[in-house]
C-alpha cells in the first residue's frame, strides 16, 4: 500500500477562498443595506412631517399673540428656524411669508391671504439650498394663512 501524503493548505489558497466568499457576499448584502438606509431616510421625513405641523401651530400662536411683526409678514425673506428638534433630525430649515391677497379694504380693516412656506434640506448631504434643489432632497411645506388686520383710527396701512 502506498501512503498518501497530506499536503498542507497554503495561505494563498485560504486567501483566494476568502476573497471568493466576500465577492459573493457583497451582492447579496447590498440590497438589504440599501433598504435599511431608505427606511431610515423615510422615518426621518415622517418625523419631519410631524414636526412641521408643530412648527406651523407655533407660528400661528405667535401670530395670535402679535409676536410676529407686520413688517415680517410683508417682506418675503427666508428666516432660519431655530428649533432643536429640526437640528436633531439633521435638517436645516427656513420659513417665509408671501402675501397673495388682493388687499380687500373695508373701513379700518385689511384682509390678507399669506402663504407660509417651510423649506428643509438635509444638513449632512447638502451645503446649501441650491445643491439640495439639484439633488432633489429639498422638502417644502406650504400653508395658507388668512389674516385680518384691524387698523386703529387714523392709522394707515
Amino acid at each position: 500500500m502506498q501512503k498518501v501524503k497530506k499536503r498542507k493548505v497554503l495561505l494563498l489558497e485560504v486567501l483566494i477562498a476568502f476573497a471568493l466568499v466576500v465577492m459573493c457576499a457583497f451582492p447579496m448584502l447590498y440590497p438589504h443595506v440599501f433598504m435599511v438606509k431608505s427606511e431610515k431616510r423615510f422615518v426621518r421625513e415622517v418625523e419631519l412631517d410631524r414636526l412641521v405641523d408643530i412648527l406651523y401651530a407655533d407660528i400661528l400662536e405667535q401670530l395670535y399673540k402679535n409676536e410676529i411683526g407686520w413688517e415680517t409678514l410683508q417682506t418675503s425673506i427666508q428666516r432660519p428656524l431655530q428649533n432643536a428638534a429640526v437640528a436633531k433630525l439633521n435638517y436645516k430649515g427656513y420659513y417665509m411669508f408671501e402675501d397673495h391677497s388682493k388687499n380687500g379694504k373695508e373701513e379700518g380693516q385689511s384682509h390678507h391671504l399669506l402663504e407660509l412656506t417651510f423649506t428643509f434640506y438635509p444638513a449632512d448631504s447638502a451645503h446649501n439650498i441650491l445643491e439640495a434643489t439639484h439633488n432633489k432632497s429639498l422638502l417644502k411645506y406650504t400653508y395658507n394663512v388668512y389674516i385680518e388686520r384691524k387698523l386703529k383710527v387714523g392709522q394707515k396701512e
